[in-house]
C-alpha cells in the first residue's frame, strides 16, 4: 500500500501499520485513542502511532487474547465456587429417599413398640400427671431418636448412626429420665 500524504492516511493504512486487527482498531477508535483527522475517513499516521504507545504505556492497551483467557478463567472460577457451594447442598434424591424411610421405619417401629415397653411402668401410676409424664418422656426419646438418625445422614451420606441411635433404634433410653 503507497500512502501519499501521512498526515492523511486512510483506516487500512493505519491498521497496517500498527500490526492490528479491524476490530481493535475499531475498538481504539471507539475509545478515542485514534481520531481522524477530517472526522471520518482520513488519519494522521504520527499521531495514531503516538496515541497507540501512549495508550500501551498506560497499561490500557493489552492484548485481546490476555483480555479473553483472563475473563474465561474468572467465570470459570465463579462456575467452580457456584458448583462446589450447590456440591455441599444437594443430596441425590435415592439417598434422601433411603435415609427418610429408614428414619420413618425407624420411628413406626418405635410406635409400634410404645404400649408393649410403658404398659408395665404405667400399670404401677395411678396419677395422670404421672402417665402423662412418662408418655411424653418415651416419645421424646423416639423423636430425639428419629432427629438423631436424620443428623447422622447429613454428616456421613451413609445413614448409619451411632451407638445412641442404635439403642434408641433397639427400644433402649437416649439420655436420662427426669
Amino acid at each position: 500500500m503507497q500512502i501519499e500524504d501521512i498526515h492523511q492516511a486512510p483506516r487500512k493504512a493505519v491498521i497496517t501499520l500498527l500490526g492490528i486487527q479491524e476490530s481493535w482498531f475499531h475498538k481504539l477508535k471507539r475509545a478515542g485513542v485514534i481520531q481522524p483527522v477530517d472526522g471520518r475517513h482520513a488519519y494522521n499516521l504520527p499521531e495514531c502511532v503516538r496515541a497507540y504507545i501512549r495508550f500501551h504505556q498506560d497499561g490500557q492497551g493489552t492484548d485481546m487474547a490476555t483480555e479473553k483467557l483472563k475473563l474465561v478463567v474468572a467465570q470459570r472460577k465463579q462456575i467452580e465456587m457456584r458448583t462446589r457451594a450447590e456440591e455441599r447442598e444437594l443430596v441425590p434424591v435415592q439417598e434422601a429417599a433411603a435415609a427418610f424411610s429408614a428414619v420413618i421405619a425407624m420411628v413406626a417401629a418405635q410406635l409400634d413398640g410404645l404400649p408393649g415397653r410403658m404398659a408395665g411402668e404405667l400399670a404401677g401410676l395411678d396419677d395422670p400427671a404421672a402417665v402423662r409424664e412418662a408418655l411424653f418422656i418415651e416419645t421424646r426419646r423416639i423423636r430425639d431418636a428419629a432427629a438423631h438418625r436424620l443428623e447422622s445422614f447429613n454428616t456421613d451420606q451413609a445413614g448409619g448412626g451411632s451407638d445412641e441411635t442404635a439403642a434408641a433404634e433397639n427400644g433402649g433410653r437416649v439420655g436420662r429420665r427426669e
